[in-house]
């Protein structure tokens, strides 16, 4: 099975957003700052000598610079590394997952493959905890999908698909 993929500059930076709040951790500083944002706020309309503004402006500073941060890095990544933006063939065969770009050429066999994952609009291909290649599903066909379900099973890798 073939799959050919090319990530546009706002598809690399949407994934990297996926990524990035797909983690645990990043859910809950997000949910905590956020909740303690609307405490103050909600504090500072009730209780207006309670809450001071600095405290407030010091929350919303930190749940918006998360993002902001991550776009332009992710933004800056895309441009600066010009493997981001290449036509990207997978090959999914019995024996190995083969990768190939306009630069390069990589093959791992399945043991190799840490897990893959989907999301609504991504699949991730895990080659360890941190690093995952991501393939918009807008390039895949809902039978790929049941196919690459197929060969992770035979050769055990995990995967939610």
């Amino acid at each position: 099975m073939i799959i050919e993929s090319k990530l546009s500059e706002r598809d690399f930076i949407k994934a990297t957003f996926v990524l990035l709040y797909s983690r645990l951790f990043i859910k809950i500083t997000t949910a905590l700052f956020s909740f303690f944002l609307i405490s103050g706020i909600i504090a500072a309309i009730f209780y207006p000598t309670y809450s001071t503004i600095q405290e407030l402006f010091f929350l919303l500073l930190i749940l918006f610079v998360r993002p902001v941060l991550t776009y332009i890095t992710a933004k800056r990544n895309y441009n600066g590394s010009g493997r981001s933006g290449e036509l990207i063939i997978y090959t999914f065969n019995a024996d190995y997952l083969s990768i190939k770009g306009e630069s390069f050429n990589s093959e791992f066999s399945w043991d190799k493959i840490y897990k893959v994952s989907q999301t609504k609009n991504w699949v991730f291909i895990w080659q360890n905890k941190t690093f995952a290649n991501a393939i918009p599903k807008h390039d895949i066909w809902e039978e790929q999908i049941d196919e690459l379900k197929a060969i992770l099973e035979t050769h055990h890798v995990k995967n939610n698909l």
